[in-house]
């Protein structure tokens, strides 16, 4: 059994956050997020409390984002990444495999608009979520 979400973000334990490990704090991000932005802010928290050096600048400039203020609004939820920088924020962040399928697939469900195609998401996002469950 996993602990609730509150564990991660050091807001229900004694622990700060900085003490929790990275990797662990990712795979719960990545299970119970619920929008791209969140697994988003949640990849450039972690990275940042790892390395100095990572800033929304670092980051847009990596991934070719033109805009860090662009870049604020989709961890913020208030703007769509565009599908041009999907491949890219992958990269930027290291992502692979599953959690790159993942990240992918909660970004194509903020854009689908069709009924059906979010259905299939969705249950293909429960199945991604599983594998990762099982993996651990």
């Amino acid at each position: 059994m996993v602990p609730p979400l509150g564990a991660m973000t050091g807001t229900s334990v004694s622990r700060p956050i900085e003490n929790l490990d990275p990797c662990y704090m990712i795979q719960r991000e990545f299970l119970e997020a619920d929008s791209p932005a969140r697994i988003l802010r949640s990849l450039y928290t972690v990275n940042k409390s790892q390395s100095k050096k990572v800033s929304l600048t670092y980051i847009c400039r990596r991934a070719g984002i033109p805009s860090k203020g662009y870049l604020a609004f989709v961890m913020s939820g208030k703007r769509k990444l565009n599908m041009k920088y999907w491949g890219a924020i992958c990269q930027t962040f290291k992502l692979e495999g599953v959690y790159e399928h993942i990240l992918k697939t909660h970004l194509q469900l903020e854009v689908s608009e069709c009924a059906e195609s979010r259905r299939l998401l969705l249950s293909q996002l429960s199945t991604l979520k599983q594998k990762l469950i099982e993996t651990v």
